[in-house]
């Protein structure tokens, strides 16, 4: 595993951008106060330990590399480690105006946590970060839309008060705000299968920074997966699996997705629908059945489940 140091020095009250990735609003300019934000991902995420951060500032964005540090290993049933390679950096002012937009980037390669330094002008602030691993993300308004399938996403939001004099400087976790949604064969891949693809009525794409939760509207999803031959040794079927951001409130579901194994003219060997999907933040829901082959027990286990969070268990007939 890498971790990363992501520096930038651009003032939130100048008026010029570090980037084509940010944008700003002009602020007048009443002195600066310096203003460092320490990152890192939940310790129930990933385990790592604090850091002393170097002193001092480059003149521009950079990344510096430390040493890869060796990590536990993974239940080969689990996802992989969650990690991320972007960060969405987001000033608002008391008025939800956005004052800078600012993605920083990993050249190298996905992080678990980072260090961002700044300089504002005195001032009353909101603060955003949303840290993934898609590229190609849009802004607009308070709004970030993903342009296609959802990554691992982490999310931190706060307001802060800047004083000429005080120097600030502060560390916090972010907070996985995505579910992932999970099918898992009970059966091998047979020779006759070529790929397997997911395809959903919609999955929820935008994600609203200021109130944390994913946008109303959904957006439509296919997930294919073409199997190699690693994939046809018994027992290594892989997971099938994709993310969404979640609404607002209880009782979330995404409305349909239907399963089907595919032979090599692209048609039909075996094809599952499942209604009403339940996905909540920070947890994973899992499907596990007979995906591949034609079996005459068509039933599919729901979970809830995995470290993320407390398991529901709920069997699914036909």
């Amino acid at each position: 595993m890498k971790k990363f140091l992501f520096l930038c020095l651009a003032s939130a009250g100048l008026l010029s951008a570090c980037s084509s990735d940010s944008e700003s609003l002009e602020v007048i300019d009443e002195g600066t106060v310096s203003v460092r934000f320490y990152l890192e991902l939940q310790p129930d995420v990933v385990p790592f330990g604090t850091r002393v951060m170097p002193g001092g500032l480059p003149a521009e964005p950079s990344v510096v590399e430390e040493p890869p540090v060796s990590e536990p290993e993974e239940p080969i049933e689990e996802p992989a480690e969650s990690m991320f390679s972007c960060l969405e950096y987001v000033v608002f002012d008391q008025d939800d105006r956005i004052i800078k937009h600012q993605q920083l980037k990993s050249e190298e390669g996905n992080t678990t946590e980072m260090m961002v330094a700044d300089e504002f002008s005195p001032g009353v602030y909101q603060i955003c970060f949303l840290a993934h691993s898609t590229s190609g993300v849009q802004l607009e308004g308070n709004n970030l839309t993903f342009p296609g399938q959802v990554s691992e996403c982490f999310y931190f939001f706060d307001s802060f008060e800047v004083e000429i004099g005080n120097d600030i400087e502060r560390s916090f976790a972010l907070e996985r705000v995505v579910s992932r949604v999970e099918f898992v064969s009970k059966d091998d891949v047979p020779d006759n299968i070529t790929s397997f693809k997911v395809e959903t009525s919609g999955i929820y794409k935008t994600f609203d920074l200021l109130n944390g939760y994913a946008a109303k509207e959904t957006s439509a999803f296919t997930l294919t997966h073409v199997f190699t031959d690693d994939d046809r040794e018994p027992g290594n079927a892989p997971v099938h699996a994709f993310y969404t951001f979640v609404p607002q409130g209880e009782g979330n579901t995404l409305a349909k997705a239907t399963l089907q194994a595919l032979d090599a003219e692209e048609e039909p060997v075996r094809e599952k629908e499942i209604t009403d999907i339940p996905i909540y933040p920070n947890r994973i829901t899992r499907y596990s059945g007979i995906l591949y082959t034609n079996a005459t027990d068509a039933s599919f286990n729901l979970v809830i489940n995995t470290d993320w969070g407390e398991a529901i268990e709920e069997d699914i007939k036909d």
